[in-house]
């Protein structure tokens, strides 16, 4: 893709957001690398991750590890009003780039930039503060109702300057903003999957984040709630003027093409940037392009994963020709069509102009700097770590802890078991003398009361 062609999306994103940008976070990065350092292939449980070295009057231990680029000059950018889906086989970088954006990440080279400002360790902890960050798994109280987990994050993480009042009022907002009202009064174990994962995004959304970053947010979803929950969120990034980022693995055909904006990563690196109807005129350009009917998602995961399995086959075939001549057959015919090549995520990380889409970052990066247009796209304020004070803390996390545990534990067989306990302990110990004789019996009714307690709270 040509510098001009990424220059002109850039602008189609600024106006599509209607002028969202000017008020939004405009997220862009170029060149990004990111570096970790892993153990040696060798060492194990059998395995040796160290050498030892004597000299005459000293013993040193080095330890065998070797680098890994798990980001490979990663540049692109996200834009309010806008949904950028990163998409890739699993490995291939997509969770370490969103905590990297989130600044929940170190990154070894590269830049970011805020609203066309470069980012500084000081910016990107201001930074997280306005970040969102939805994980893949679902972690609530499940006897609490829907209402009442968005109200205690409410109360906890929403700035100490709003009222209670305004606080419920911006719970009920978000529950008619994602749809919730049905199951408002619902305990969350009773709702199903979609609804369970709006709860998740309304409990990040409370805190009015500039970007949300999603982590595989239609995993074990159906294709029409996943497709829904992709409107959603398109609709709350237009309206609102937010940057959402979301990490996908194979979505379905039409949850692919409603994102605005598409990033496919291959083993860390970049090899297509744009948008996802473009992605497969791109296909076409470099000898790879999707059949007719196929989904575009599915074809670009063919190409993109890696897949051992069909060269070891193929090798066993070569030693048996005249056995397996029929597998031969298809092996060649595979190998002469492009699209079932081997190598083709290899082909498209060397087709892929990286160094186009990273310069025209760059030049995107002085031209912001220098227009004056953006000086009221300021970073966010710099504000406390908690947005509550401690003993407010401690009163709502205690009264949440009792009402999540009123419904397990205040139940009628638990009220009959401790009534007949107590009238059974009762009648046993009733008129017992406080005497040296009865000392036994005395130290045995404080010991059952206390071990039956303490294990039946720790079983509930």
């Amino acid at each position: 893709m040509a510098p001009r062609d990424i220059s002109n999306t850039m602008d189609q994103a600024t106006e599509a957001s209607g002028g969202t940008a000017s008020k939004g976070c405009f997220l862009r990065w170029s060149r990004l690398t990111k570096t970790v350092a892993v153990k040696d292939a060798g060492a194990g449980l059998m395995g040796r991750s160290s050498i030892s070295m004597s000299f005459a009057n000293a013993s040193t231990t080095i330890e065998r590890t070797t680098s890994k680029d798990i980001l490979k000059e990663i540049s692109g950018y996200a834009a309010p009003g806008e949904v950028l889906a990163c998409m890739g086989p699993s490995g291939s970088g997509k969770t370490s780039l969103m905590n990297v954006l989130s600044g929940r990440s170190s990154y070894q080279g590269g830049v970011i930039s805020i609203n066309g400002v470069p980012s500084t360790q000081k910016s990107m902890k201001r930074l997280m503060s306005k970040v969102a960050y939805v994980r893949q798994a679902d972690i609530f109280f499940g006897h609490l109702t829907v209402r009442d987990q968005l109200t205690y994050t409410a109360l906890l993480r929403m700035p100490a300057e709003k009222t209670t009042l305004e606080k419920h009022q911006e719970v009920d907002k978000l529950i008619r903003l994602l749809r919730l009202s049905k199951v408002a009064d619902s305990q969350i174990m009773m709702v199903s999957g979609g609804e369970k994962k709006r709860v998740n995004i309304a409990t990040e959304l409370l805190t009015d984040p500039e970007v949300l970053l999603l982590d595989e947010p239609t995993s074990g979803l159906d294709s029409t709630t996943a497709v829904s929950l992709i409107k959603l969120l398109q609709e709350y990034a237009l309206q609102q003027g937010k940057t959402v980022i979301t990490s996908i693995h194979q979505p379905s055909s039409q949850v692919f093409r409603s994102f605005d904006r598409l990033m496919m990563l291959s083993d860390g690196y970049v090899v297509y940037f744009g948008t996802p109807v473009g992605s497969i005129e791109y296909l076409r350009t470099v000898g790879l392009s999707c059949p007719d009917g196929y989904n575009a998602a599915d074809h670009w995961m063919d190409l993109l994963v890696v897949d051992t399995g069909a060269k070891e086959e193929e090798e066993i075939v070569d030693c048996d020709e005249g056995e397996n001549t029929n597998m031969q057959s298809l092996l060649k015919k595979r190998a002469s069509n492009p699209e079932n090549d081997a190598k083709a995520y290899l082909k498209l990380q060397n087709e892929w102009d990286r160094e186009a889409v990273a310069e025209e970052m760059d030049t995107a990066l002085v031209e912001s700097a220098d227009d004056k247009s953006l000086d009221g796209m300021a970073m966010p304020s710099e504000g406390s770590k908690y947005n509550s004070t401690w003993t407010t803390q401690y009163s709502i996390l205690v009264h949440r802890a009792l009402k999540n545990s009123r419904s397990a534990i205040l139940t009628p067989l638990n009220l009959i078991k401790s009534i007949g306990l107590g009238l059974a302990t009762g009648l046993i110990y009733w008129q017992t003398d406080y005497t040296e004789q009865n000392v036994q019996d005395i130290r045995a009714y404080f010991f059952f009361n206390m071990t039956f307690w303490v294990f039946d709270a720790y079983v509930h």
